[in-house]
């Protein structure tokens, strides 16, 4: 209700409000905005006559959802979730900027509260699902791994009746579901029992991924333990809705990925690993490996807090901060008060205490970063959305 006035000078013609509020367009009067806002997408979706594919997990689903998009743009007229547009407010709005003339849409189903997936899934009520992992993410809301895997399968239960499922084959909590008969699932992942088998997975020197899908050489321009994964979906829905496997290949290969999720950058002499959307302890394991394979005079990682962990957050700081001196990582810069924890796992795991660097002050993050980074080195920023790394990015900008 805030925002009417300001809606109404980019032309809104019609508001629904909650409360009595005094403005010059019509107004329709409900309970709850929210409700209301789903209600009109669940309606809109029963009036469209085109098939929608749903895409959830714990990790990836943004990269996943444009990989999709972009491999079937080649025969069909797309739309898709804008942004991260994946939850209650989010998901409803992509529905509702679906048009007529569109063939298929892409929508991420994103959730951190038990009951939100069998709210948005009943919105959706989508042709084709695609489940892709289950990982510690959003623990404080959700619990459990198990808990987390069995809201995800919820999506399951609001398919339309005769709806294939797109499984990654490698995720034990996953691949076990029963929801969806065998014969309508289809399976990707390294297991050679997939129905798209990945195999030859290798980070290079310069950050691309290099890989097979069932025997067939690609070479992507996005990185990280997720980008196999990406590949081996896009590819197994771009041939079930009948794109020719040279254009699925053509498309995965110029495929550059989402900005600020793992995306090297050049910035004069220094080169960057911006990965700043968001950040879990399995999301900064892929990106510190990556990190850790590719060519540059020093490797440093800029890490600040994981949020949304719950109880066991301290753990996997601590966890963090281990894996970077194992990965070999020279210098270390961490931000956050829970990255505490990663500074301590970090030189109790070998880590030299100098080549070490923890505040919970940006500006001394930032003071550091100007004063220690040098021409030739390869950079790693990550940290949760709400941390906001992206304000380095004009430092290391300007590092000569």
């Amino acid at each position: 209700h805030n925002f009417i006035e300001e809606a109404v000078k980019a032309g809104a013609a019609a508001a629904v409000i909650s409360e009595d509020i005094q403005t010059d367009i019509a107004t329709v009067r409900v309970s709850d905005t929210l409700r209301a806002l789903n209600d009109l997408a669940t309606k809109y979706r029963r009036y469209l006559k085109i098939q929608i594919i749903a895409i959830t997990g714990s990790l990836g689903k943004t990269t996943v959802r444009e990989a999709i998009a972009y491999v079937l743009s080649v025969e069909y007229r797309v739309a898709q979730s804008e942004r991260n547009f994946n939850n209650l407010i989010g998901l409803p709005l992509s529905i509702l900027r679906v048009e007529e003339n569109h063939d298929i849409a892409v929508l991420e189903l994103g959730i951190n509260l038990p009951g939100e997936m069998d709210r948005l899934a009943s919105i959706v009520v989508p042709d084709y699902a695609v489940l892709l992992n289950v990982a510690p993410v959003h623990l404080e809301g959700l619990g459990s791994l198990d808990r987390i895997a069995s809201e995800k399968l919820r999506l399951l239960e609001h398919t339309k009746p005769n709806a294939k499922l797109f499984l990654n084959a490698d995720d034990k909590r996953l691949a076990t579901q029963s929801i969806i008969p065998p014969e309508r699932v289809i399976t990707f992942g390294f297991s050679s029992k997939a129905d798209f088998v990945i195999s030859d997975f290798a980070v290079e020197s310069d950050g691309s991924t290099t890989l097979k899908i069932n025997g067939e050489p690609l070479k992507m321009r996005i990185c990280g333990r997720c980008a196999p994964y990406c590949a081996a979906s896009a590819f197994a829905v771009g041939s079930e809705l009948g794109i020719r496997k040279e254009d699925i290949l053509e498309r995965l290969a110029a495929f550059e990925g989402v900005s600020n999720r793992l995306k090297i950058k050049r910035y004069g002499q220094i080169t960057a690993l911006v990965d700043v959307y968001n950040s879990s302890p399995l999301a900064v394991e892929s990106a510190l490996e990556t990190l850790a394979k590719m060519n540059g005079e020093r490797k440093v990682a800029i890490l600040a807090d994981m949020l949304e962990l719950g109880k066991d957050e301290l753990k996997f700081h601590k966890e963090m901060g281990k894996a970077a001196a194992e990965k070999g990582i020279d210098a270390l810069f961490l931000y956050g008060k829970l990255s505490k924890a990663a500074a301590d796992g970090a030189i109790e795991a070998g880590m030299a205490s100098e080549n070490v660097f923890w505040t919970d002050d940006f500006e001394k993050l930032e003071a550091s970063v100007k004063r220690e980074l040098k021409p030739g080195d390869i950079v790693l920023i990550k940290g949760s959305r709400a941390m906001k790394m992206e304000r380095l990015l004009p430092i290391i900008e300007n590092i000569e």
